[in-house]
């Protein structure tokens, strides 16, 4: 479904049944709810939306016990425009895949019927970076930092996350969240020094390490800083991508290599 208005008449018993869907592909869609509603799909398996607004008072909730994959994108044009978007809570047991791309203001609450649902998961969350559409941009650093947590938290089981926000995620943010006990693999953008480091102790059984470099470093970290304990008994792999500025991140390779106690392969390239 693609480009429309859609008014969603109350249900009498308070859900809709769609027993035989197992794709659902929905393209700038404006939903308007005038009740709680419940959305059961007994056999969907993906789940994709873009650019869709569900506006309401009330949650909506997607029942799909057999759901694989979820991809949400929303740009910040269409997240901007639409005020009353209510939250979306997904009921799932399998999920394998989930994506977020879009507006650091997420727009539309996500929410897992509990983070054992998304245990077997790569999940993957990019956030445009850019808040000069957005007005009063001071408020929305609150607002944006507290979404984070919330959609972050309800990962805290998978083992795989790749995370590219390199303005949006800050070490105040890192500090909120809860710790990735099973997390393996980690890919990230361009992070700050501190942001990276709080990943680090929050992930305490990680494998592999794969980043852009650091954007801001402070050098009397690497002195002050608690060596993260999947240093010192799981971190394998450190992969540094394309780095620009070459001595902070040298500081932090070395820096891994005299702590890292059962590194086995670091690399990174440099611009020039």
């Amino acid at each position: 479904m693609c480009d429309c208005d859609i008014k969603v008449p109350p249900s009498r018993v308070g859900y809709f049944i769609f027993g035989n869907l197992k794709v659902i592909k929905l393209c700038g869609i404006i939903f308007t709810i005038e009740q709680s509603l419940v959305i059961r799909f007994s056999v969907l398996k993906n789940f994709e939306m873009k650019n869709c607004s569900w506006l309401s008072a009330h949650d909506v909730t997607i029942e799909a016990p057999l759901l694989e994959n979820v991809f949400i994108e929303q740009d910040c044009e269409s997240a901007n425009r639409e005020p009353r978007s209510c939250k979306i809570k997904f009921t799932a047991s399998c999920i394998k895949e989930f994506t977020y791309s879009g507006c650091c203001a997420i727009p539309q609450p996500i929410v897992l019927s509990n983070s054992s649902a998304a245990r077997n998961a790569s999940v993957t969350i990019i956030l445009d970076n850019d808040w000069r559409d957005f007005e009063e941009t001071n408020r929305l650093v609150y607002q944006i930092n507290l979404q984070l947590v919330i959609l972050l938290k309800q990962f805290s089981e998978v083992k795989c996350i790749k995370f590219d926000a390199s303005e949006v995620l800050t070490q105040p943010t890192v500090a909120l969240l809860s710790k990735f006990a099973m997390l393996t693999h980690l890919d990230l953008g361009s992070v700050s020094g501190e942001v990276l480091f709080g990943l680090l102790q929050k992930s305490p059984v990680l494998n592999t390490l794969i980043f852009e470099g650091i954007s801001k470093f402070d050098q009397d970290l690497l002195n002050s800083a608690v060596v993260p304990d999947c240093l010192a008994s799981t971190l394998q792999v450190v992969e540094f991508g394309i780095v620009e500025e070459l001595e902070p991140n040298l500081s932090l390779a070395k820096f891994f290599m005299e702590n890292g106690m059962v590194l086995e392969r670091m690399s990174f390239s440099a611009v020039g």
